[in-house]
């Protein structure tokens, strides 16, 4: 199902088709050599007001000839479609799938994880009681690889019941947060938590990838290797279905904790909206896809088969 919205949202049955003479104008008529905002991937020969401007023109325009009375997300889409028309129109397709990721959370009104930058001025990013966003996503990070709590606080400097109270109202705030800003850039600092100068050296006393070198080889080919990577987000998936602890397995079979998993995750997320490119992503997804039956296949032998294996019809 998800494959099949990915494509939906993307269009890609549309791409195979040919292009129609207006795009095809459209696109040899963009000045190629105006360049892109690597933040926005707008074009620089034009402006966001005047974008926005001329997307609102075109949605109101068509709100005027509709026999229909438009729903709030009726308008949304609008938004999303005509803004896809004149990016095309004025940019071509070249950086298109980039900036729909941008375009398309914010006419949402929601934080585009990985490639939009966050609002350091929301009162929802502020510390509490001295402790960051970026504190606490790193410590979260660290308690999933096996550090004690008493670990973490004793780097940040404050008492367990002020850990207590902060582990409560941060997951509030994400939830308080409709746009996802909070959330999102929690899980970008989570993929860094190595990299954090208190928490980043701390390591559990006898679990994870930093007690033996088998392990900490294993994460580091989780973070080259994508192939590697959905072999074992699949092999993690097949042995939940098959009431096994998925995190616990590639702990015993590959020294990898769950909090170094998630954190590998997190960049590959990260890296894969940076860099978005949808035939890629499919490629990965059918090939988790094929990894998950064969290891549903080999945990399915190790339990004497499936129960549907003894039916006959």
């Amino acid at each position: 199902m998800f494959k099949k919205l990915l494509n939906d949202l993307l269009g890609n049955e549309d791409e195979k088709k040919p292009q129609q003479p207006q795009q095809q104008e459209a696109q040899q008529a963009a000045p190629a050599a105006a360049g892109f905002d690597p933040e926005t991937f707008h074009g620089l020969h034009y402006t966001e007001a005047q974008f926005e401007a001329e997307v609102e023109k075109r949605v109101q325009a068509f709100v005027a000839d509709s026999d229909e009375d438009l729903l709030e997300n009726d308008i949304m889409n609008l938004r999303t479609n005509f803004g896809r028309d004149v990016f095309t129109d004025w940019n071509g397709w070249d950086r298109y799938e980039q900036f729909s990721l941008v375009w398309g959370s914010k006419v949402r009104g929601i934080h585009a994880f990985g490639i939009q930058k966050a609002d350091e001025s929301d009162p929802l990013l502020q510390p509490i009681h001295g402790v960051s966003l970026y504190d606490y996503a790193a410590a979260a990070s660290k308690l999933g690889s096996g550090v004690s709590t008493e670990q973490v606080c004793k780097a940040l400097g404050i008492e367990l019941p002020v850990w207590d109270e902060i582990n409560v109202l941060w997951p509030k705030r994400m939830q308080e947060d409709s746009s996802f800003q909070v959330v999102n850039v929690f899980s970008q600092y989570f993929g860094q938590a190595d990299q954090h100068p208190v928490l980043g050296k701390l390591t559990a006393a006898s679990s994870g990838s930093g007690g033996n070198a088998a392990g900490a080889a294993n994460l580091q080919r989780l973070e080259e290797d994508l192939y590697f990577y959905h072999e074992l987000c699949g092999a993690r998936q097949a042995a939940y279905e098959y009431g096994l602890d998925g995190a616990q397995w590639i702990l015993d079979n590959y020294g990898i904790t769950l909090g170094e998993f998630q954190g590998v995750a997190v960049k590959h997320m990260e890296k894969q909206n940076q860099q978005f490119n949808s035939q890629d992503i499919m490629h990965y997804m059918n090939y988790q896809d094929e990894k998950q039956k064969e290891y549903a296949e080999k945990f399915a032998a190790e339990q004497g088969g499936n129960v549907a294996d003894d039916i006959t019809f």
